[in-house]
């Protein structure tokens, strides 16, 4: 005889049981038959409501990520703008000394007797 763990005799409870409740509750359920009545669904002015609702949900989740990405972009471009603002200052600065020490060899040069 094979000998039954204990997860296994566990398993096998609960499913008898909830076998047992399932077929209870499927006893007091009437089987779906299809109704003749005069609804037809919604309402025009109901599914024109829903689809209005859904664009303003919508447009306030897009409106909301167009702003966020708006922002990081702005901010991406500002520190660019002030990497390129340090570069240029320091390329005319270089550019100022290289034009004094020129300046000064044709001085001397003139001067030369």
């Amino acid at each position: 005889m094979i000998q039954m763990s204990f997860c296994c005799r566990a398993i096998s409870r609960i499913s008898t049981r909830s076998y047992g409740q399932v077929r209870r509750i499927s006893n007091g359920i009437k089987p779906y038959t299809a109704s003749t009545s005069t609804s037809g669904g919604s309402s025009l002015s109901q599914r024109l409501g829903a689809f209005v609702s859904g664009v303003a949900v919508a447009g306030v989740f897009g409106y909301v990520g167009l702003r966020r990405d708006i922002y990081e972009a702005s901010e991406g471009v500002d520190a660019n703008m002030k990497i390129l603002h340090n570069d240029v200052i320091n390329a005319s600065n270089k550019s100022a000394a290289k034009i004094l020490a020129l300046e000064k060899r044709i001085e001397k040069i003139e001067n030369k007797p």
